[in-house]
């Protein structure tokens, strides 16, 4: 199998601020939940829990206004192991920007 792993950050240009609430995040405790309410139900259910939870608004730095960075690999599971697929492709805004600046173009393999 091939997955892509690509986790991201993305910050809003009109957002200087973000409403963070502390209520823990438990993935299979909302599937049950959907499971045995129905998701329309469990939705309800989840806002509510989180507008009850405390929360608090985190200020974002004006220089990381507008900015977003997303680092994506795409990796080979084998039954002999895992094998990072992108692991030579750069990944520091130097060098990238070196490439891009000379117009390069990254060969696939035949």
């Amino acid at each position: 199998m091939i997955f892509t792993i690509e986790p991201g950050i993305y910050v809003a240009a009109e957002k200087a601020s973000v409403e963070l609430h502390r209520e823990p995040y438990d993935p299979q405790a909302a599937l049950d939940l959907a499971y045995l309410e129905g998701a329309a139900e469990a939705k309800r259910i989840t806002e509510e829990r989180k507008d009850a939870a405390e929360s608090f608004t985190h200020t974002v730095p004006e220089e990381y206004l507008g900015m977003g960075v997303r680092i994506e690999d795409d990796v080979l599971v084998t039954e002999g192991g895992v094998e990072n697929l992108s692991r030579g492709v750069p990944v520091d805004p130097d060098e990238i920007e070196v490439l891009a600046g000379e117009g390069s173009v990254v060969a696939r393999g035949s």
